[in-house]
């Protein structure tokens, strides 16, 4: 029993060691900056990016805070998700939408308490074993956000259905946008 007690003090004390040598040996990085932004404490790499801790989640963002701030997006969260029964992600079958997808399902779609369920906007071949659901079928308990690929970028949440409409040279900026909003990072 008196070896189980010792077992994580020994553990977090080799962690520290082991800190303090990486310390030593590799020095502070110099490119690192921290600032603090509408009460979140950012941290950049010195390549571009930057990193917020919320919670237990660090979320990481290609664009400074100021610039994702700047962006047209629509007032909607996670919770506006969370009190659905299920989510649709509907796509049009006929579009390439790029990475716009895989952004949502990595970056967006595990915050949502609902089943997501992969949808489409019209009927077509592709889409034989998935539903077709649009903006037209969106409920308070059946929510619907809608991926478009267009000429024109825009972002917006009416009636129970978050539409993504972008440009492809504008789709990482805007779902960073789209995330940075829906965690509250932008209040």
């Amino acid at each position: 029993m008196e070896l189980k007690k010792l077992i994580l003090p020994g553990f977090l004390a080799l962690i520290m060691i082991i800190s303090v040598f990486g310390i030593i040996i590799g020095g502070v990085n110099d490119d690192t900056e921290v600032k603090e932004f509408k009460g979140f404490k950012y941290v950049s790499s010195g390549g571009g990016s930057w990193a917020v801790k919320m919670g237990q989640s660090t979320f990481i963002f290609s664009y400074a805070p100021e610039e994702l701030s700047t962006l047209k997006m629509p007032l909607v969260t996670f919770n506006d998700f969370n009190s659905a029964e299920k989510v649709y992600l509907s796509v049009n079958p006929e579009e390439e939408i790029g990475n716009i997808v895989n952004i949502l399902t990595s970056g967006i779609t595990p915050f949502i308490a609902a089943p997501v369920i992969t949808a489409c906007s019209k009927d077509h071949e592709k889409c034989s074993n998935a539903p077709i659901k649009n903006c037209d079928d969106a409920t308070a308990s059946s929510k619907v956000i809608s991926v478009e690929g267009t000429k024109e970028t825009r972002i917006t949440y009416i009636n129970n259905c978050l539409s993504i409409n972008l440009e492809p040279d504008n789709t990482q900026k805007y779902m960073e946008g789209l995330l940075f909003n829906m965690l509250g990072l932008n209040p």
